[in-house]
């Protein structure tokens, strides 16, 4: 797995709801969704190309996908009363019974669509690679 290029640029915020939506997060959590989203663009620019990954709102959540042509499954994050931040997968696409057989004694899954990244992201080969998965199923890692 390669580490993400602190050289690709995350974009600006596509629109004014995605900017507020981000900005309504509590702030412990806002710093760490800010980095995951800059991770998350780093990744898909390198793996990708620049100007495949659109960022859009799913069920109030910033909400990722490949595009050009279209790839993988939409890949959500949030954060919940907690503290901690997740990545939410498809439900019904099997990324996370896949991710748990790769990486179940490494990472903390809940149900069969979120990966709990804890209270700060921190990029790590194993999230990455599922990041990389359900943007893209064929990827090799």
């Amino acid at each position: 797995m390669t580490e993400a290029r602190a050289d690709i640029a995350c974009p600006a915020f596509a629109n004014d709801t995605l900017s507020a939506r981000f900005a309504a997060f509590p702030v412990p959590q806002k710093a760490g969704l800010l980095a995951l989203r800059s991770h998350i663009f780093a990744l898909a620019g390198e793996r990708f190309g620049p100007g495949r990954l659109v960022e859009s709102l799913k069920w109030n959540q910033p909400a990722f996908n490949i595009i050009k042509p279209k790839r993988g499954t939409t890949l959500r994050m949030g954060a919940d009363e907690h503290g901690s931040i997740s990545l939410f997968f498809t439900c019904t696409s099997g990324l996370v019974d896949r991710f748990r057989d790769l990486y179940g004694d490494e990472l903390t899954f809940v149900g069969n669509r979120e990966l709990q990244l804890g209270a700060n992201f921190l990029p790590n080969p194993a999230i990455d690679h599922c990041i990389l998965l359900a943007l893209d199923p064929h990827c090799k890692g």
